[in-house]
């Protein structure tokens, strides 16, 4: 018997056994038969997605189907299909041998060789290997260098294996920076609410304790921060999120210092830090709070915003210039800071709001120069004629 009659054979038993799937098994019969390969690709995604298949649905579909044409499918395709169907393997070692045999098969595509390497860390890592796990994110990242346009699945997997590595690592800053890279490319729908949940306390925690994290920004505006929001237990931490991203040091000393949640947490051991990071971030929004021009902060105005002592704003100011979060210089015997630039950042409503009002005084100020410009012209040559 032919293998193209054992695959109609096999569609038609599978279509039988379940009438539930009887339109899909006759589309990827139909499609087969007329050697419509991507349309069939298409399909077969869809299929793929099922959440009502059953147990070994997938790896029959690929023993007894996919397996005779996979080479004419799209190779990232062929690696979706194969990350599907390795859900179904018992062990994470069956669903990495599996995996590693479509590396081959798919060499010649650099965004399913970077599938299938994501995939396999996060495999590795769930058997414990870190190393092994490391190596496979070192080379998917060196096959993603000078390439760009990559699908969105293939990021997600890849960030999601740095995510979970330097988890395990205790690598908080690499963590953080790579959960704000996944939450750019994930698909929520493909996510649990529980799963968005954890993820974005992790994180959350991350950017607060992480000693370099200083923007909080893309974090707060991303959808699944509403999730950490109106979690009752955690709802607390987002708002001291919030807090910190604005540099609000009332708010802080209202939520972490006076909470009883937050003084049960696991935040608490960080106190002594986190009233440091705080103030750091009060004078980063004092600076910005400030047009351009006047810029030049006496020591009273940061101790008063920051909520310090006077005799420790000096060392405030040379932290944050350390940090690389402003650029300026200190007077000591004037008292006085003058700033010159400071770190660029994503913005929340509020701290827009402050920007496009200073806009506004900027297009006010423009429009008094150029009517003066105008009238001193006029005087000197008579009017325009």
């Amino acid at each position: 018997m032919s293998a193209s009659n054992k695959v109609m054979i096999y569609l038609e038993e599978q279509a039988n056994a379940r009438p539930d799937l009887a339109v899909q098994y006759g589309k990827l019969s139909t499609l087969y038969q007329r050697r419509l390969w991507h349309q069939l690709t298409d399909e077969l995604e869809q299929f793929a997605r099922r959440t009502d298949l059953g147990e070994q649905n997938l790896v029959q579909l690929y023993q007894h189907f996919i397996r005779e044409f996979e080479l004419k499918l799209n190779p990232l395709t062929l690696v979706k299909l194969a990350v599907a169907i390795i859900k179904e393997l018992k062990t994470p070692q069956e669903g990495l041998a599996f995996l590693l045999t479509m590396l081959e098969k798919v060499k010649a595509d650099v965004g399913a060789r970077v599938l299938v390497l994501a995939t396999s860390g996060l495999l590795q890592l769930r058997m414990g290997d870190i190393t092994a796990s490391k190596e496979s994110m070192e080379k998917a990242q060196q096959n993603m260098e000078g390439v760009a346009g990559l699908e969105a699945v293939v990021y997600t997997q890849f960030y999601k294996l740095c995510v979970e590595l330097y988890k395990v690592q205790h690598d908080v800053e690499q963590f953080f920076e790579s959960g704000v890279q996944y939450l750019h490319y994930v698909d929520l729908n493909q996510i649990s609410v529980e799963e968005q949940r954890t993820m974005m306390l992790d994180l959350a925690m991350a950017a607060i304790t992480a000693p370099a994290i200083y923007s909080f920004g893309e974090l707060l505006g991303h959808p699944m921060s509403k999730q950490l929001q109106s979690w009752p237990q955690y709802a607390w931490l987002y708002d001291l999120l919030t807090a910190f991203n604005c540099g609000d040091i009332h708010a802080y000393k209202r939520l972490f210092e006076q909470s009883p949640a937050a003084s049960d947490s696991v935040l608490q051991p960080h106190a002594v830090e986190l009233r440091k990071k705080i103030c750091i971030l009060a004078l980063i929004q004092l600076v910005f709070a400030r047009p351009a021009e006047d810029r030049n902060l006496s020591f009273a105005d940061i101790a008063a915003a920051a909520d310090i002592p006077i005799n420790e704003v000096e060392w405030l100011v040379m932290k944050a210039l350390s940090l690389n979060l402003i650029k300026g210089t200190i007077d000591q015997i004037t008292q006085v800071v003058e700033v010159s630039w400071v770190r660029p950042r994503v913005l929340d409503n509020s701290q827009i709001c402050t920007l496009i009002d200073r806009l506004g005084q900027w297009k006010q100020t423009l429009a008094n120069t150029l009517l003066l410009l105008e009238n001193e012209t006029a005087t000197e040559f008579g009017g325009f004629q």
